[in-house]
């Protein structure tokens, strides 16, 4: 990308800047659109800054001469930066304003990192090619200069739009001062309610769209429901169909998508086996399952109108009970039940550990019980916890135009966005890894590893 990425992103801040300025001062006041503006202005100056910095060091790796007009924006933006900062700080204006401007560029970076990686990651997956031949014959692109006075031309016009319907839109003023007793009775009667029905800050799925649409009919009620199942069996149905078109037509040379699922599912099994050892081989396609299968729904909560089923106990329950059952089936197959039942009261090989014995059967009992618990608890809090801080986000974003009824929001929520992606992703890692220990310890083979480990180091000779 380069310098080219710089010069793109001051552009589109420039852009941005001029509609949020425009907007700021219709729906916040003169003083509120200027501090904006001139917060965007005085993170577009640092940017500048940095460019001509980084061109400068540039220029003088590779022994060529520094353009002056680079040297003139070092010198000069130190001391125009620091008291253009000091200047809107104390100038009065609002803080809000300037803050936001500021964040404009670094929104602006952040959306077009994200386009770019997007972008590459699509052309990976789908095999197309980031550079075409040159003998490709194309349709001639339109020039720079006409697709921003079209940019610019759209831009103002929904400016425009925006100013008109503000103004053609007054808030309506009450005449007679009420009684603050019957002003507290209306904004409780008329106060927006952004939380569910449980009092918890939560972003509507589709089930709730619908339900709301319809006026709670009976069929869109069901769906809301049972909306945590439906969602987890569309998790299923997305896996089951990547799954199928990346492996309908298996090559020996991979293409992109049969290469990135293979990749995945070898990374899972290389993980696994190196972690445990080969014993746990046979596990790699439940572990991998699960990690995957959490990992889908997990993100689900991301999409607008889609809900995570693990932000709900009862999800993160079940998958927790079926690891529990699988655990205990593998344990009394490989052990044996008597086995199983020797294991559970601490496997004793002397009389004080069969004394003991009858202590840790009922503790180990209960340990196995709590197992699951902690499994279902762990993931379910994480995820509920992250869905809830993205929906508290957006409410702070929607309320900072509450004072026009305009159905946007500042996207304020979109770096704890990014935030929860990486901690789904990590949840999911915690679940499956925890499910390989449990697989792991209830193998027989697993004794006898720590007995051979210890026998070997109590078997070495002392040496002097």
């Amino acid at each position: 990308m380069g310098f080219e990425f710089l010069v793109r992103v001051r552009r589109v801040t420039l852009a941005l800047t001029v509609l949020a300025a425009l907007a700021g001062v219709v729906y916040g006041g003169a003083k509120f659109g200027l501090a904006l503006a001139l917060g965007s202005f005085w993170s577009l100056g640092n940017i500048l800054f940095l460019e001509a910095l980084g061109r400068l060091l540039i220029a003088g790796r590779l022994g060529k001469a520094p353009v002056w007009r680079d040297i003139v924006i070092v010198l000069g933006a130190v001391p125009v930066l620091m008291l253009g900062g000091y200047g809107i700080l104390t100038s009065g204006l609002p803080l809000l304003g300037a803050t936001l401007g500021f964040w404009i560029l670094f929104g602006v970076v952040v959306l077009k990192t994200i386009s770019i990686a997007l972008a590459k990651a699509l052309d990976f997956a789908t095999g197309r090619a980031t550079e075409r031949p040159a003998d490709l014959v194309r349709r001639p692109l339109p020039s720079r200069r006409a697709q921003g006075i079209v940019g610019w031309a759209i831009a103002l016009t929904l400016a425009g739009v925006f100013v008109l319907w503000a103004f053609a839109n007054p808030e309506p003023q009450t005449a007679t001062a009420p009684s603050n007793t019957s002003v507290q009775h209306e904004v409780q009667e008329t106060e927006p309610a952004p939380e569910s029905e449980s009092g918890v800050p939560e972003l509507p799925s589709l089930p709730d769209v619908l339900a709301k649409a319809t006026h709670e009919a009976g069929w869109a009620k069901t769906l809301k429901a049972w909306q945590d199942p439906l969602f987890s069996l569309l998790a299923t149905i997305i896996l089951v169909t990547l799954v199928r078109l990346a492996f309908a037509h298996p090559k020996l040379v991979p293409g992109r998508g049969q290469m990135m699922l293979e990749t995945a599912m070898g990374g899972a099994r290389d993980f696994i086996v190196q972690t445990f050892g080969p014993t746990m081989e046979p596990y790699v396609p439940f572990v991998g399952t699960l990690f995957f299968y959490i990992l889908t729904m997990n993100w689900m909560g991301q999409v607008p109108l889609l809900k995570s089923p693990t932000a709900s106990l009862n999800t993160t329950a079940a998958m927790a009970v079926v690891v529990f059952l699988y655990v205990q089936y593998t344990a009394i197959r490989k052990q044996g039940p008597f086995g199983y039942l020797y294991h559970l009261a601490g496997s004793p090989k002397d009389l004080v550990g069969w004394f003991v014995a009858p202590v840790l059967f009922p503790i180990e009992l209960m340990g196995e019980f709590i197992k699951p618990l902690s499994l279902a608890a762990r993931l379910f809090g994480n995820v509920f916890g992250e869905d809830m801080l993205v929906a508290v986000f957006v409410g702070i974003g929607v309320a900072l135009l509450g004072w026009q009824p305009v159905p946007i929001g500042f996207p304020i929520h979109v770096l704890f966005m990014f935030l929860g992606l990486v901690m789904s992703a990590v949840q999911a890692l915690v679940f499956a890894l925890l499910a390989s220990v449990y697989l792991y310890m209830a193998q027989p083979t697993h004794e006898h590893d720590e007995e051979h480990v210890g026998a070997e180091h109590g078997a070495q000779p002392a040496t002097v």
